[in-house]
């Protein structure tokens, strides 16, 4: 019987050993995955440590199987990010869909974060769009406001684009709605213009109430666009609001003195005034 219980013993202490050399082994491999420079590499090792350690007995396995799982998604959304600072956003796309699995496989939560690197990209794709093409720049800069409506820089870039391809509605918009998203002071300026080519056109038509309209909205927007009291002067005076005339060409010349036509208006001031007495 002490023969029989000696054997038993000597069997758990074997087995104990088996257990505690398998879980050093994968704390070997799992060391060796830290400390690789590559981290493709480190992936790959922390990956076959989480095996390992699955398959050992030992009782700090566990932990150290959920702890692979973390560094796993920690480093695939890494390299994401590395890849969007490097401007590689074609490579970083294919990255977070690598990254966005293995968080899905290992059942992490990584949607904020999987949805700010996709508006980078997206933001990243539009600005290296913009002057090559601005319709996929404009794509692009929409793909980022379908993750974040409530970004004010993307609205503002894409309202720049929209400009470029000569979409004055869809830039207006866009600029308004960066406006409200804190981006006021950039937007100021861009928004006003476009307000200006729209009464520039309306007064072509002989749409003078609307080029006042315009006129109206760009000086909202931006009340130092001195154009926007020159256009509206005219529309003005093709209305026969001769006084407002008067005065949008004086506020002309009281916001942009340095003119190259100021002669030209004061002498159309000079006249206005004459023909009312």
């Amino acid at each position: 019987m002490k023969r029989v219980f000696s054997l038993i013993v000597a069997l758990g202490l074997a087995a104990v050993a088996a257990w505690a050399q398998d879980y050093n082994a994968a704390m070997e491999v799992y060391n060796k995955a830290a400390q690789a420079e590559n981290k493709a590499e480190q992936i790959a090792g922390f990956r076959e440590a989480m095996g390992l350690f699955a398959a050992c007995e030992d009782e700090d396995a566990p932990a150290q199987v959920a702890l692979c799982k973390e560094n796993i998604v920690k480093l695939s959304f890494s390299i994401v990010n590395d890849l969007v600072k490097g401007k590689q956003y074609d490579d970083a796309l294919a990255a977070l869909d690598n990254a966005n699995a293995a968080a899905a496989e290992f059942e992490q939560d990584a949607a904020e974060r999987s949805k700010k690197l996709q508006g980078a990209i997206y933001n990243g794709l539009a600005k290296e769009n913009f002057k090559a093409n601005p319709a996929v720049a404009a794509e692009n800069a929409q793909k980022a406001i379908d993750i974040d409506e409530d970004n004010g820089a993307t609205y503002l870039f894409l309202g720049m684009a929209k400009v470029q391809l000569k979409e004055a509605d869809a830039a207006i918009e866009a600029f308004e709605k960066a406006s409200e998203l804190g981006m006021s002071k950039q937007a100021a300026g861009p928004l006003s213009n476009q307000y200006v080519n729209k009464a520039v056109a309306a007064n072509k038509a002989g749409k003078f109430a609307d080029a006042v309209e315009f006129c109206g909205k760009a000086i909202a927007a931006n009340e130092g666009n001195a154009n926007a009291y020159k256009i509206r002067g005219n529309a003005y005076v093709s209305l026969n609001k001769i006084e407002d005339g008067i005065a949008d060409f004086e506020k002309y010349l009281e916001v942009n003195p340095s003119a190259k036509d100021a002669a030209q208006v004061k002498t159309n001031i000079t006249q206005l005034k004459a023909a009312k007495k």
